[in-house]
């Protein structure tokens, strides 16, 4: 099958000759948007992935497409309803009384005497060294056996050990 304008726009963004043939893609994508608004996102994500290239060249090319394709997307405009629906606004309110913090009503005092903390941690589940220590005393090996057996110099492990003697 042959190569769609838009692959073939996309590989002169990427290898083009020259500057001027990759600019000049650039600006052909925006033109591409125009003719075609509803297929943004699949434009996107063809320009998206050469942002990341490895040479300067395809990475400036594909930042000029952007600004093409984002020059050529209608300014988005939301529908608002000229007219309320007032049933609808009341039982939306009265479903969500009580639901929002007042800072009038809001006592700091009885949040301190009764509340509970939230994402609390004493950072046991982080100390490594005691639970190899606690899994080297339980299958008869020593804490020095375990961190001598971890490959890495630069393991989680071994730091934390080597950080315990120095404290």
């Amino acid at each position: 099958m042959a190569p769609t304008r838009l692959e073939k726009l996309v590989a002169l963004l990427a290898n083009g000759p020259s500057e001027a043939s990759r600019l000049a893609a650039a600006r052909q994508l925006g033109d591409l948007q125009r003719s075609h608004p509803r297929e943004l996102h699949t434009l996107l994500q063809h320009i998206l992935r050469h942002l990341f290239a490895p040479e300067w060249a395809t990475r400036r090319a594909a930042a000029a497409a952007l600004e093409a394709v984002a020059d050529a997307v209608d300014q988005w405009e939301p529908h608002h309803h000229d007219e309320v629906d007032e049933d609808a606004e009341e039982a939306a309110r009265s479903e969500a009384a009580g639901a929002w913090l007042r800072f009038g009503s809001f006592d700091m005092g009885s949040v301190l005497a009764h509340g509970r903390p939230l994402l609390a941690s004493a950072g046991a589940e982080f100390d490594e060294a005691e639970d190899a220590a606690a899994a080297g005393a339980s299958s008869g090996e020593g804490v020095a056996e375990s961190h001598a057996s971890s490959s890495s110099p630069s393991s989680p492990t071994r730091n934390h050990a080597v950080f315990s003697r120095q404290t």
